[in-house]
């Protein structure tokens, strides 16, 4: 009982209120993470042209999909797809929530 009132008093100077039955949803934050890669997806694409005599030609090239980023946070590399390169950083959301006994 009592590691439960650390947790909870822990929880709320971080400003969040804590669930003190199971099943409530965990209480949510964002954080900061690095990213370790990020690569770009392409995608093929075609973009049909009409040129004279009313005759439509293919015209295949490739566009920017978006990026395959890893990003590490406390010690775990996990995966995501994002539209736009992250840069150096990436926001994450985090949530705690009591452990079961």
């Amino acid at each position: 009982m009592r590691t439960s009132h650390l947790i909870t008093a822990l929880l709320t100077s971080l400003g969040f209120c804590a669930a003190s039955q199971a099943g409530n949803p965990p209480a949510v934050f964002q954080d900061t993470a690095w990213v370790v890669s990020s690569n770009p997806v392409y995608e093929d694409v075609n973009e049909p042209r009409s040129e004279q005599h009313c005759r439509t030609t293919d015209n295949w090239g490739k566009r920017l999909a978006g990026y395959d980023v890893a990003y590490r946070y406390h010690g775990q590399t996990l995966t995501a797809f994002m539209p736009h390169d992250p840069g150096r950083t990436v926001r994450v959301d985090v949530s705690v929530r009591l452990a079961e006994h």
